[in-house]
């Protein structure tokens, strides 16, 4: 009997009972079709992201052939996220040092704002715009400039996603430059204590004192935030507007919206998957994996079984920036709630944007489609 389809599961209306019919057929299984295996429970789930063998690039390609000699290619390369080795966890120990000493209230503080702002001047991609505002803010990007990040970044995330057309690419190259010139710029401008200003001291106590990693990495900051945000915020719009009870108005609102992005982080996470490469040949939960193979590891999957989040990773590349993403997240669906924003009710049927791996609903007026 064919297995289910992972990648098709990903902005189907019932993603976890794919996963777990899958899940039922063993913990680690071959996609003849996809030609890739997956990692199925949460065992399995956390014994590949755990494993040195298990790699975030294929061997020999440490970027996308048709980002190679680009500048797309330049800022994929020095991404920390897309790096093993013995210099990832010096990085990714300054990033999450910059970013533990962000301000949450700061971050909601900006979140309300551009919240309020965005809505007000009629934003279609509302979901996707106000967490990469904030984002730009605490990198110090000036407000007239923003929407040029915004677009930059929309543009450069398309490029580095599966499966790009030509055409995207040739936009997220463009992109590229114009992001890397921004974020060189906030680098020189950086003031004492803000979010640039601690990224670049980070790499530089890590002895990583290259300029074009931190500008890298800064660039990441933004993309990472713009699906996976837009996704949280998308999906909790639709628990409220499926769920119109969930919300006591007796009770205090802030603790209520961040406890609903909680629980929709765990049951209908925005990011459902992410990939590993197998360097060496390895053995996960007694299933031998031959060097070479890619392993699609299903983060939606595990959550079925436990009582934690999957969707930022775990272990050496678990995203450093989940705080600040739930931080955001709530803070925009509070605002909205507050100004009457949330649909009274769902529609009939939700689609979602094509996607491999981000479960993000289209809905009008927040993620730029409408049913």
């Amino acid at each position: 009997m064919p297995l289910p389809d992972p990648i098709d599961a990903v902005t189907s209306g019932q993603p976890a009972c794919t996963y777990a019919g899958l899940a039922s057929r063993g913990a680690m299984l071959w996609h003849a079709e996809r030609q890739v295996w997956i990692a199925t429970r949460e065992a399995s789930v956390r014994a590949v992201l755990d494993h040195p063998g298990c790699r975030v690039r294929p061997v020999g390609q440490p970027v996308p052939p048709a980002l190679a000699g680009t500048a797309a290619g330049d800022v994929f390369g020095r991404l920390v996220r897309m790096n093993d080795g013995v210099d990832h966890r010096r990085a990714k120990d300054a990033i999450v040092a910059a970013l533990d000493a962000t301000d949450l209230a700061e971050v909601r503080h900006l979140t309300r704002r551009w919240t309020g702002r965005l809505f007000a001047s009629g934003s279609t991609r509302l979901a996707f715009d106000v967490p990469v505002h904030v984002l730009g803010a605490l990198l110090g990007v000036p407000d007239d400039r923003l929407p040029k990040v915004m677009s930059w970044t929309g543009s450069f995330a398309g490029a580095v996603a599966p499966h790009a057309s030509a055409g995207v690419i040739a936009r997220g190259i463009d992109a590229a430059g114009h992001l890397v010139a921004e974020c060189s710029e906030l680098l020189d401008m950086a003031e004492a204590g803000t979010l640039p200003w601690r990224l670049r001291t980070a790499f530089a106590r890590a002895g990583l004192d290259d300029r074009d990693v931190v500008i890298a990495n800064a660039i990441g900051l933004l993309v990472q935030t713009h699906d996976a945000t837009a996704g949280l915020i998308g999906n909790a719009i639709v628990h409220l507007a499926v769920h119109p009870d969930a919300i006591d108005a007796g009770s205090p609102l802030s603790p209520q919206i961040m406890k609903i992005v909680r629980h929709v982080s765990r049951r209908d996470p925005s990011i459902q998957n992410t990939r590993r490469f197998v360097a060496d040949d390895v053995t996960i939960v007694g299933t031998s994996i031959p060097a070479g193979a890619s392993i699609l590891v299903l983060l939606a999957g595990a959550n079925n079984e436990s009582t934690e989040s999957w969707e930022f990773g775990y272990g050496r590349h678990a995203c450093p920036g989940q705080a600040i993403a739930m931080t955001i997240a709530a803070a925009c669906v509070e605002t909205l709630v507050s100004e009457g924003a949330v649909p009274a009710e769902a529609p009939m049927s939700i689609r979602h944007v094509h996607s491999s791996n981000a479960r993000i609903p289209r809905l009008a007026g927040f993620t730029g489609a409408g049913q």
